[in-house]
Formats: structure tokens, sequence, C-alpha cells
């Protein structure tokens, strides 16, 4: 009978041990990061992406980078994810090739870029450009891509009301 409740209270510790979570990631200032970002699995365009975020929970938004911090914690995501590229809330605004703003329909203005190469006259023509929107890739890793808004993309979603 004791060998039975040796072997019982082992299995006990090991469901114990096994339910446990594993360790947080965290930023600098210690708050967990965890569960900040959503990458779906699946490609779409960017306006699908602004309804995705927002549809899977009231919290979540088609990423904003906006500090370069935000952008490195972008690129450890997609590298742990092993994601080349991901649509984020970046897209073109009235002037061409000088406005960008965050967002779909609540426009704020993109004062931190990390462009690939900066969109300039003669890349796209003004109509494109009107139709592009921002992608962040990995080559290299973490820079920013300005592309049509109807080239399919995963979707990167972030936590932003903490």
């Amino acid at each position: 009978m004791s060998h039975k409740f040796f072997l019982i209270h082992i299995l006990m510790n090991v469901i114990i041990v096994a339910a446990l979570p594993g360790p947080m990631e965290r930023d600098e200032t210690g708050r967990n990061t965890k569960g900040v970002f959503y990458l779906t699995n699946r490609a779409y365009k960017q306006l699908e992406g602004f309804e995705i975020c927002r549809n899977r929970r009231d919290d979540f938004r088609l990423a904003e980078i906006d500090s370069a911090k935000k952008s490195e914690h972008v690129k450890e995501y997609l590298l742990r994810h092993e994601y080349t590229t991901a649509w984020t809330a970046g897209r073109t605004g009235a002037c061409p090739f000088r406005d960008y703003v965050w967002g779909k329909d609540d426009e704020r203005p993109i004062n931190y870029t990390n462009w690939k190469k900066t969109p300039a006259p003669g890349d796209v023509s003004e109509a494109e450009w009107h139709e592009s929107g921002i992608i962040v890739r990995e080559s290299p890793l973490g820079k920013w891509d300005l592309v049509h808004r109807q080239a399919l993309h995963p979707v990167l979603c972030e936590l932003y009301k903490m």
C-alpha cells in the first residue's frame, strides 16, 4: 500500500510542476511583455488586419511601432515566431512622400520611423503611394517597407490598454 501511495505522490508532484507557467517575458523596466503582441498565422490585406486585431480583443489594435524600444521588441517577437513580414497600422497620409500616419480612422502622425529605404518619388507613383501601408520585414530585420494595402502579409496586433 505504501508503494502505491508513493507513486501517487510522485505523479501528483509531476502534474503540479508541469502545470506551472514558464518564466515571464519582461522588458528592461520589469513589465510583463508576454501577450503584448499577437501574430496571425495567415496572410491578410492591411484593412482586414485592422478588423482582425479589433475583433480579437477589445484592447488589441494593429501594431504601432512608435519608438526604437518597441521596434526592438517587435524584432525579437518576429524572430521568436520565425515570421519574415507583418502588417503594422502605418499607412500613407495626405502629403505624398512626407506624411505617414498610424491608424485606420483616427490618424495619428508617425514621428518615429525605421525605413529600409525612405520612400521617395520615383520609387512608386503618387497614385500607388496613396494606396500603400507599412510592413515590418526581416531583411534587414525590423526595418519598414511601403507596400500596397492589398498585398497579403501576416497581421501584427498589439495590446495597447494596459
